[in-house]
């Protein structure tokens, strides 16, 4: 997720999938995998991740290739 900061989309949120160059609104993820509101609200799914997490992620994906 990154934030929409020129206001490009109707979210302050944008989804993006990288692989197919992408932009996967949030109603779309929830509808397609089943994520309950709830799951949204306590943050286990949808949740921005901060720099520190999203160099993690990189660097877990790059180990792991």
């Amino acid at each position: 997720m990154y934030k929409d900061e020129d206001n490009q989309f109707p979210e302050e949120w944008v989804n993006v999938e990288l692989t197919s160059q992408q932009y996967i609104p949030t109603w779309a993820h929830k509808e397609q995998y089943e994520i309950k509101d709830s799951a949204v609200i306590v943050g286990t799914y949808l949740t921005p991740l901060n720099k520190k997490e999203t160099i993690a992620y990189q660097l877990s994906e790059l180990a792991l290739s």
